[in-house]
C-alpha cells in the first residue's frame, strides 16, 4: 500500500506543469539567495549566504509540497476512497510522506547540480562542505515535511505545541540560534 500511494502521489506531481514550475521557482530563489552580492564580496566558493536564508525559503516551499499531497485527493474526490481502502492510516500517511520527500529530494538535487556548476565556474568549492550543506538542507526539509500540516487548520494550540517542542532544546543549549549566521562566533571560538 505504501508503495502504491508513493508512486501515485510522486508521479502525479510531475504529470502536470506544477511540479516543474515548483522546481524552477525553488532553484531560482535558492540561487538568488546563494549568489547575492555578499557572495562575491566574500570571495569564497561556498554556500554561506544560502545557509542564512534556506530555512526561510523552506517555510514557503515545504507547505506547498505537503499541502498538495492532500489537496489533490480532495480536488479529485478520492480522499474518501483512499481512507477506506484496506490499509491502515499509518500506511497511507507514510506513503504520502515518502512522496513529498521524493519531490523535495528531486528539487534539492536540481539545486545541488546548478549550484555546484556555478561554484565550480567561479572557484574551487570544498566538496565536503558542499556535501554537508546539502545533507543538512535535506534533513531540515525532511523534518519540516514530517511536520507538514494544513495551514487552514492551524490554531493557537498547534502553535503552542510547536513552541513546546522547541523550548526544551533552547533551554538546555542544543538550539542557541535560529539562523546559520548566528552560530558564526561560536564556530570561530571552537
Amino acid at each position: 500500500v505504501i508503495d502504491a500511494v508513493f508512486k501515485r502521489n510522486f508521479l502525479s506531481y510531475f504529470s502536470g506543469v506544477i511540479g516543474y514550475l515548483f522546481i524552477v521557482a525553488f532553484v531560482g530563489l535558492e540561487s538568488y539567495f546563494a549568489f547575492n552580492p555578499q557572495f562575491f564580496a566574500n570571495n569564497l566558493a561556498n554556500l554561506a549566504q544560502l545557509n542564512a536564508y534556506f530555512p526561510t525559503l523552506l517555510l514557503f516551499f515545504v507547505p506547498a509540497i505537503s499541502m498538495s499531497a492532500w489537496s489533490e485527493e480532495r480536488k479529485q474526490g478520492t480522499d474518501e476512497l483512499l481512507l477506506t481502502i484496506p490499509a491502515s492510516d499509518w500506511e497511507v500517511v507514510f506513503g504520502k510522506y515518502l512522496a513529498t520527500v521524493g519531490i523535495y529530494t528531486v528539487a534539492l538535487m536540481f539545486s545541488c547540480i546548478c549550484n555546484l556548476i556555478i561554484l565550480l565556474r567561479w572557484g574551487t568549492p570544498d566538496g565536503g562542505l558542499f556535501f554537508a550543506n546539502y545533507l543538512g538542507y535535506w534533513f531540515v526539509g525532511l523534518a519540516m515535511l514530517a511536520n507538514g500540516d494544513d495551514p487552514a487548520k492551524a490554531d493557537r494550540a498547534s502553535f503552542d505545541r510547536a513552541v513546546a517542542l522547541i523550548e526544551p532544546n533552547v533551554s538546555n543549549g542544543q538550539i542557541r540560534a535560529f539562523t546559520g549566521n548566528d552560530y558564526k562566533e561560536l564556530i570561530v571560538k571552537g
